[in-house]
């Protein structure tokens, strides 16, 4: 039974429309409307470094993903692409629905990611709401028991949002054992493993900077790396979980570094994964 993954990364911005709905500031300058929101979403306590935008007041700006499959249970992963989208070159809605049309292609993916679902899942539908998107892959979970007049002719729907399922796969959380010890960082687990650092001079904190910067694909390049780190990560865990050989992680490796030659001077940044991890 063919089995698929889709490896998810994004970044993002604070949705300053929606701030200035929020707090009531319809012809404030961002910078005032920024402020108000950080004051908004502040948590007692907290210092500036460690407030944080909720999922919620977020919008899209970059998302990447890299798609991989194998036959066999325990075989090499074959990496068919890695795709990555700026939302200032095609929209958000047009990325969003592009990430929705992937999640319902057959066989139906299993998501692999970090902190994607106290992150990344939950700002997805916040998003497809508020640009009245149709993407059912990304919507809340479904029952149990699906009615089969609710999807004829279409297999029973993944359910990303059950957190100790196999349909979405948080490896941070997994790894934490899902909060029972202290998370880390993707950066972190990175340095752990001896992966190729985050790139130079950009990381989550730098986004925002970067976007009101007009420097659209360089996070789109830093996102799609991120999912090739994650990527790399998650080949270590199924080596370490025995769900893969020794070779067959060596061949996982070498299909990614194949998907990286096949895009030319577009994955230069990437070729630090090239050798493997």
């Amino acid at each position: 039974m063919t089995e698929r993954l889709l490896i998810l990364d994004i970044e993002t911005v604070p949705d300053l429309d929606a701030g200035r709905r929020l707090l009531g500031l319809p012809s404030a300058m961002d910078a005032e409307v920024r402020a108000g929101m950080s004051e908004h979403c502040r948590r007692k306590g907290k210092t500036d470094e460690e407030m944080f935008i909720k999922p919620a007041l977020q919008k899209l700006v970059a998302l990447a993903f890299v798609e991989t499959s194998r036959d066999e249970h325990r075989a090499p992963w074959k990496t068919h692409r890695i795709v990555s989208a700026s939302t200032a070159r095609y929209g958000e809605g047009r990325i969003i629905e592009r990430l929705a049309a992937a999640l319902d292609t057959l066989p139906l993916p299993v998501i692999v990611g970090w902190n994607t679902s106290g992150f990344d899942l939950p700002v997805l539908p916040y998003r497809a709401m508020a640009l009245s998107l149709s993407v059912r892959p990304l919507m809340f979970r479904y029952p149990e028991e699906v009615p089969k007049w609710r999807l004829p002719d279409h297999p029973k729907p993944r359910d990303y949002w059950k957190r100790y399922g196999d349909d979405h796969i948080d490896l941070m959380d997994l790894l934490s054992g899902y909060g029972t010890s202290t998370r880390t960082s993707l950066n972190g687990i990175a340095a752990v493993l001896g992966l190729p650092e985050k790139m130079d001079g950009m990381d989550g904190a730098h986004v925002e900077a970067a976007f009101i910067a007009g420097r659209h694909d360089e996070i789109c390049r830093y996102c799609e790396a991120d999912t090739v780190m994650l990527y790399c990560a998650w080949l270590r865990y199924q080596l370490t979980a025995e769900d893969l050989t020794a070779e067959s992680h060596a061949g996982s490796l070498e299909s990614l570094g194949e998907a990286i030659d096949e895009l030319g001077e577009k994955g230069v940044h990437l070729a630090a994964f090239r050798a493997g991890a």
